[in-house]
This record gives C-alpha cells, structure tokens and sequence, in this order.
C-alpha cells in the first residue's frame, strides 16, 4: 500500500477517523480505494491514509496525491474550528498575558469569542468562519507542497 498522508493528534482521534472514514469513501466512487490505518505513538495516535491494492514500487499520481492531501486538510481545518479553536484560544491568552489574573484573562478570552464570532446570530459557517477556514487551509496546503 502507498501512503499518501499521516495525521497525528492527542485529541478527538475518533472524530478524525470518523470524518476522514465518511470522506474517503467518497475517493472509491472515483476509483481510489484509501484505507485509513491507525496507530499509536505514546500520547499520539497517527491516522495514515493508504492507498490500497496499489503496487509498492508504484507512484501515485501526483495530482491524487494533492487532492487526496487538500480534502484531508479541509477536514482538519473543520475540526480545528469547530474543536480546537476556543482552546487554542485559551493557550494564547494564558501565554501572551500571563500577568493579567484569571478574571482579566476570563474577559479577553470572551471578548476574543464575541470578536471571532462575530454575532451569534450568523450561523456557523458564516463568511467570518470560512474566512478563519481559509486561512488555515492556506497555511496547511502550503505545508503539504513538499
């Protein structure tokens, strides 16, 4: 089998695998069958998407390469935001303002929210989130180009 892509992370494993399962069966209508194989690295679990019934000597194309690589991204830009986003968040004001105490802290972190969020009103994938998306799909794929 030809790997294609590796993912790792300490949290959410089974929301991973269960979108990345749902998408990759959407490549077979294509005729790429993908297997999503899992493993565990101490406090890590790494997702890899292989191409099955592939020859080990074989290459890929590189244009499924890319496109299999982008869907991956946009599945984990969709769990960062949905997921991730409000503790990334957390992290950033606790390192960037350390002296401010936990009530101060408590009010940048909702005042950051409200900011994001926007209203909450808009639903969730306003244009605001799919800008926040596409920001963070841009900086994945450029990852991916080597």
């Amino acid at each position: 089998m030809a790997q294609i892509i590796s993912i790792g992370s300490a949290k959410h494993i089974d929301l991973l695998k269960a979108k990345l399962g749902r998408g990759l069966k959407l490549f077979e209508k294509n005729g790429l069958k993908i297997n999503l194989e899992e493993k565990s690295a101490g406090k890590y679990t790494f997702l890899s998407c292989c191409l099955a019934d592939f020859p080990e000597y074989g290459r890929v194309e590189d244009d499924s390469q890319i496109i299999i690589k982008k869907y991956v991204a946009d599945i984990i830009s969709d769990v960062i935001l949905s997921y991730w986003e409000a503790l990334i968040l957390k992290n950033i004001i606790c390192e960037n303002y350390y002296y401010y105490g936990d009530e101060e802290k408590k009010i940048i972190y909702n005042y950051a929210l409200l900011h994001i969020n926007r209203k909450a009103s808009e639903p969730r994938k306003s244009i605001h989130w799919l800008n926040r998306k596409s920001k963070i799909l841009k900086k994945g794929v450029g990852l991916l180009k080597d």
